[in-house]
């Protein structure tokens, strides 16, 4: 009976262990998020979370979503149409691995790993343990390199023409601010990388959070996938002072 309860009693102390070091983890990760209550104007603020921001990617991960049109692929073969599904579905793969190639030769700032624009909500919600994630090589991640790690997320997509509108201040995560009211104006359509946080806001300036590609611009303005990720390396890399 005695063992019992001793052992009882070290499951319950291990146990408590092993939440205070995880509770002082988290504590780490956000105890010095800048907050806007803590400022007089908007600017200060924005300067010092930019600041946060690009500390938190540097010892953090960034994630890049890749989209694979799988619905629009499985649509056209129930259509019967296969064989343009076939060659569709090699444009994106070949696309993806431009992507992937860019980011493998030239981003050194961060890690960097890669994801299907069908687990966004698995990534909004910090869900590591279901999530498919593969490294620049295509290997799969040990999904326990993640666990605890701040992230931002990138992406080849338009850009917004403008963001950080806050009318208040609420986290959806413990990393970086985001809240129902915060909202971007509409599309521009200009093609570019950018950089958002980890529910998928785009981030704001003083941050680099974006380098245009021109996609689909005519005279020979387009850039290859390389150029743009060496040029938002570049801005990342001055931003940080490196």
């Amino acid at each position: 009976m005695r063992n019992r309860q001793r052992t009882a009693s070290l499951h319950v102390l291990v146990f408590l262990l092993f939440t205070s070091v995880v509770m002082a983890q988290e504590a780490d990760f956000t105890a010095d998020r800048p907050h806007p209550s803590d400022y007089k104007n908007s600017g200060a603020w924005k300067r010092d979370l930019a600041a946060w921001q690009i500390n938190s990617l540097k010892e953090g991960v960034l994630l890049v979503r890749l989209s694979y049109r799988e619905n629009s692929i499985e649509k056209l073969r129930e259509l019967g149409q296969t064989e343009r599904a076939e060659k569709y579905e090699k444009e994106i793969a070949q696309k993806n691995q431009s992507i992937i190639d860019a980011f493998k030769l030239n981003f050194r700032f961060a890690p960097v790993y890669f994801f299907s624009a069908q687990h966004s909500d698995l990534v909004r919600g910090h869900h590591f343990d279901k999530l498919p994630i593969i490294d620049k090589s295509q290997n799969a991640v040990d999904l326990d390199q993640l666990a605890g790690s701040s992230f931002l997320v990138a992406e080849f997509t338009t850009l917004s023409k403008d963001t950080a509108k806050y009318k208040d201040y609420k986290l959806a995560s413990d990393y970086h601010p985001t809240g129902t009211t915060y909202y971007s104006n509409s599309n521009n359509g200009i093609s570019a990388l950018v950089i958002k946080s980890d529910q998928f806001i785009q981030l704001d300036s003083p941050f680099p959070y974006y380098v245009r590609s021109f996609k689909g611009m005519p005279f020979g303005l387009n850039r290859t996938d390389e150029e743009t990720v060496i040029r938002m390396e570049r801005k990342l890399r001055e931003f940080y002072g490196e």
